[in-house]
């Protein structure tokens, strides 16, 4: 039986699945790993192994992929936030070369030299 749930588990490995349905299959309670080691102790025994170790692993590079397109969109969407601000700034000033206090709408007194 262990033998076959190890292999399970190595099948799973190269399997193009998503993050959660993995960790629910390999991780969760009633799942491949839980059956190797059904006791407390049994299963501390099972989270020493390279299998377990190798499935820690898929399952951050699981995660990591499925945030990818995320993390791209933030960064895009922050740009375009900073370039909107950035011509909100700009086109805020007074004319006289004082920039604009953001906080009360109010000019800033220039530094004096």
């Amino acid at each position: 039986m262990k033998t076959l749930i190890e292999q399970q588990i190595r099948e799973l490995l190269k399997e193009d699945i998503s993050a959660a349905r993995f960790s629910q299959i390999v991780f969760g309670q009633g799942g491949l790993f839980n059956q190797l080691g059904p006791t407390e102790a049994e299963r501390r025994l099972v989270t020493q192994t390279e299998l377990y170790r190798q499935a820690r692993a898929r399952f951050r590079a699981l995660r990591r992929q499925e945030a990818a397109p995320l993390h791209a969109e933030t960064d895009r969407v922050n740009a375009a936030l900073a370039r909107a601000h950035a011509a909100v700034a700009a086109s805020a000033g007074t004319g006289n070369g004082e920039p604009v206090d953001d906080q009360v709408g109010s000019t800033v007194p220039a530094k004096e030299s």
